[in-house]
């Protein structure tokens, strides 16, 4: 039995030109959604910009504000010397003791660390030891009444400064002097913050212009 072959007619070229210039009038779905597809994407962009952004400049901010010499006990290598005009009396010594204090005298307001007016406690602590001493001289020297140190207010800075040493609970090492039998405390190395980046920060965010000549008579 021989098999039946079906052909199938074969087209004319003007045929194909017809065909392949037919165009489906019909707008496709792709058309109308990517408009949307490219407005939504440009949206989590710009989201994740602004979120990565924020987080990033809070990180920031925080390593400024917080650096390792703002945090104990600090990075800075420094041996104690024995300053003699520190300890002694007179207006050459007040004067290196009032240089210790910054414009502002440590009142400072920052948005992240004090959201309030408050006073690094370094710059009490000094004023209190500057108070004991400046009381010890006015009794070792017997001067006239007026130049006395409030006897309360010694007490007060004797405690507070107690409180604030326990407080820090300083764990460097001091040598021990044989001769002495024990240490003075100069001439050992130690960890410290650096006190002059202290003061600039203070400077940075302080709350008024005050220097230690605006309080002198409110120093007793």
């Amino acid at each position: 039995m021989v098999n039946r072959v079906k052909y199938e007619p074969v087209t004319t070229d003007d045929e194909d030109i017809q065909k392949s210039n037919h165009h489906d009038s019909r707008p496709s779905k792709t058309r109308y959604l990517a408009p949307f597809i490219i407005a939504i994407l440009t949206i989590v962009v710009a989201a994740l910009t602004g979120i990565s952004g924020f987080l990033w400049g809070r990180h920031f901010q925080k390593r400024l504000t917080t650096s390792e010499w703002f945090e104990f006990p600090g990075g800075e290598d420094i041996t104690f010397q024995y300053e003699k005009i520190f300890a002694v009396s007179g207006e050459e010594s007040q004067a290196q003791w009032d240089a210790l204090f910054p414009i502002g005298l440590g009142f400072v307001q920052h948005p992240m660390i004090s959201p309030n007016e408050s006073c690094l406690a370094v710059y009490h602590q000094l004023h209190c030891l500057d108070t004991i001493r400046r009381g010890y001289w006015a009794a070792a020297q017997r001067p006239s009444p007026d130049q006395t140190v409030a006897p309360r207010h010694i007490r007060h800075c004797i405690d507070y400064l107690r409180q604030s040493l326990m407080c820090h609970a300083d764990t460097n090492l001091e040598a021990i002097d044989a001769d002495l039998g024990g240490t003075r405390g100069h001439g050992s190395s130690r960890k410290c913050r650096n006190f002059s980046q202290v003061t600039e920060w203070a400077v940075t965010w302080r709350t008024n212009n005050e220097t230690v000549a605006d309080i002198a008579d409110l120093m007793n």
